[in-house]
């Protein structure tokens, strides 16, 4: 496990400064002394693509003395939970994180399907027992279109536990999520906000061939699943 220390925190502001001033050259060198698997620039409220494709470029196993070594098999994690918008262009700029294995974008409480489709194209480094994470959480409510387009992300963990409740239109739009192999048997979607659930919505989450994480102690969900006869999801 990799602790931030002081160092690190205000290595951390150094790159939001850097990023606020749209200056990459300055941004990618002190990405480069960044040792830690887990980068978290939640100050940052808006970034440019130039500087998303700096962040998306960085990669891992550092050999330089004196500092901590990450193992290139260690994959990176960003964490941009400050951004309220973004463009399909910081998007998909953002997407190509190959060597990352989570993209955290909780600050952004509406998404268009264009930059929807641009983050599920999002599909970071694959390694055995690894999950590549797009997580959502700011989301309150999607559209169909929204759903229809997320559903084409091939990493492992979409969460959207922001959402409160969601149509048919959505669940059965979701139950399509392609994951890691293209079927979605190996994927997990996260909807530990959803307030309730109708039994119509349920049926069509139930398609899904993956696993789909609902809250545990809110009665009226499990309730309905109970009622449904559907006994595939994951409660936590």
């Amino acid at each position: 496990m990799y602790v931030k220390n002081e160092a690190m925190i205000k290595l951390e502001q150094e790159i939001e400064e850097a990023c606020k001033q749209n200056d990459t050259k300055k941004t990618r060198e002190l990405l480069d002394r960044v040792h830690v698997t887990g980068l978290s620039l939640d100050g940052l409220t808006s970034i440019s693509t130039e500087i998303a494709e700096v962040l998306a470029s960085r990669k891992n196993g550092f050999t330089e003395p004196g500092n901590t070594i990450i193992p290139a098999d260690i994959k990176l994690s960003l964490s941009l939970d400050g951004l309220t918008t973004i463009s399909p262009k910081v998007a998909q700029a953002l997407a190509n994180f190959k060597e990352g294995s989570c993209i955290s974008l909780n600050g952004l409480t509406t998404i268009s399907p264009k930059v929807a489709q641009a983050l599920a194209n999002f599909k970071g480094y694959r390694w055995a027992g690894g999950n590549t994470n797009l997580s959502l959480d700011g989301l309150t409510t999607i559209s169909p279109e929204v759903a229809q387009a997320l559903a084409n992300f091939e990493g492992t963990i979409l969460s959207l536990d922001g959402l409160t409740t969601i149509s048919p239109e959505v669940a059965k739009a979701l139950a399509s999520l392609k994951g890691y192999n293209g079927t979605g048997s190996n994927a997990h979607i996260y909807l530990n906000g959803l307030t309730t659930v109708s039994p119509e919505v349920v049926q069509e989450l139930a398609l899904f061939k993956g696993e789909i994480s609902f809250n545990k102690n809110n009665p009226d969900i499990q309730t309905v699943i109970e009622e449904s006869g559907v006994d595939t999801f994951k409660l936590r």
